[in-house]
């Protein structure tokens, strides 16, 4: 199980997966593509492709599943498998993200 409190803080993303293959660097996630989970339930985020969001998310520590709703409305809600893996939260996308697998570090700074 993952508590909320695990997942506060900023993340960086450092690999992306689709359908297993490794897509980091059409994703260019070393151009500070990165995800911020607040303890009031809102997130920013931004990088490539999606760029800038914020809004608000749940999150089901039961079932380690994270919605984030855009405020914009842009990409509507956004669901998430969340688990560990070593140091890394790892995102398994959910329904047409499912082919997507994000591994993110928290960041220090």
């Amino acid at each position: 199980m993952i508590y909320i409190n695990d997942v506060y803080g900023k993340w960086n993303v450092e690999k992306v997966l689709e359908n297993y293959e490794d897509i980091s660097n059409s994703m260019d996630v070393q151009a500070n593509r990165w995800i911020e989970l607040f303890n009031d339930r809102t997130f920013n985020s931004d990088g490539y492709p999606f760029g800038k969001l914020s809004g608000s998310f749940s999150f089901d520590e039961d079932k380690g599943i994270l919605t984030l709703e855009d405020q914009s409305n842009r990409n509507g809600r956004i669901t998430w498998k969340v688990n560990f893996e070593g140091n890394n939260l790892v995102f398994t996308g959910i329904g047409k993200l499912s082919i997507y697998k994000f591994y993110l570090t928290r960041n220090r700074h």
